[in-house]
């Protein structure tokens, strides 16, 4: 009796403290290769999930229009956005988490065309098509006030508006159009070989949420330990990534397997995490000397 009254007592007592993990709901809209819609999860979805889940969190991503998660995000309606770039002035309502991708802006047009984008300024006297509501920096943004610009949703439909003409340009994030440009139906398009810009891809939770401050800490904490055991590696599938694990200004290389000597020299097989680390390895006269 003492025995079945002691298991009793258990059972009451981890109960409530398995109740205890809460759910974290957030809003995307779908964006491959970083939000997929259906049962396969994205790039984005698998570390800001996965990094959640160490932290003692569940994760639900709801999949919507843009404009509308970032609404329902800032309302405290959803408590936050797995995959979103930095502004002021949605800073006022989210709060962000350290930046763990970064996306490669480029122009996509036709095949047919022999342009020459190389920078911001490249663009001018093209008509330029890009997304509503896409935060695309303020070098892009300052330079698309001067010229022809259309704007539609979706990445896709950027796409296709160069395919009908109605525009020469497209700015798409690199990993994004070269995604859409394996199908068939965009066979007649190219991306150009220099990125216009650099975001980098955010966590962030609505300050509306009472745990906000918590999440995000918490969240920063998993996806460090993420990045040092190769974790990060393998969602990505990629060898090598490099970022300043110690903040000490010196780039840490890691491998998946942890047992590769690094070759720091050839740093284009390598994926920065951040933009302050590609600019790191960037520098001229950068060397395996440089890094950890």
């Amino acid at each position: 009796m003492k025995v079945l009254f002691f298991c009793s007592v258990l059972l009451m007592v981890a109960t409530p403290l398995l109740a205890e993990r809460e759910t974290v709901t957030l809003g995307n809209e779908p964006w491959p290769p970083y939000v997929l819609a259906g049962d396969d999860k994205g790039t984005a979805e698998l570390i800001v999930c996965e990094a959640l889940d160490r932290a003692g969190w569940d994760c639900d991503i709801k999949l919507d229009e843009w404009e509308k998660t970032l609404q329902q995000a800032s309302a405290g309606e959803l408590d936050g956005i797995a995959a979103v770039w930095h502004t002021p002035q949605r800073a006022k309502s989210l709060l962000y988490s350290r930046p763990y991708l970064t996306n490669r802006l480029v122009p996509v047009y036709s095949s047919g065309l022999e342009l020459n984008i190389r920078e911001v300024g490249d663009l001018k006297g093209l008509r330029v098509v890009t997304e509503v509501q896409v935060a695309y920096g303020e070098e892009i943004m300052a330079a698309l006030e001067n010229l022809s610009v259309e704007q539609v949703k979706s990445v896709e439909n950027t796409l296709r508006a160069v395919q009908s003409e109605k525009a020469d340009v497209a700015l798409v994030d690199e990993l994004s159009a070269r995604d859409l440009l394996e199908k068939p139906e965009f066979s007649d398009l190219q991306t150009g070989q220099t990125a216009l810009a650099y975001r980098e891809l955010y966590f962030a939770v609505s300050k509306k949420h009472p745990s906000s401050a918590e999440i995000i800490a918490a969240f920063n904490e998993s996806y460090q330990s993420m990045l040092k055991d190769g974790s990060v590696n393998r969602i990505l599938d990629i060898d090598w990534v490099v970022t300043d694990l110690k903040f000490d200004g010196i780039p840490d290389f890691i491998h998946r397997g942890g047992g590769n000597a690094l070759s720091a020299d050839n740093s284009g097989t390598v994926y920065p995490v951040g933009q302050k680390d590609y600019q790191m390895i960037s520098q001229p006269g950068f060397t395996s000397s440089n890094a950890n």
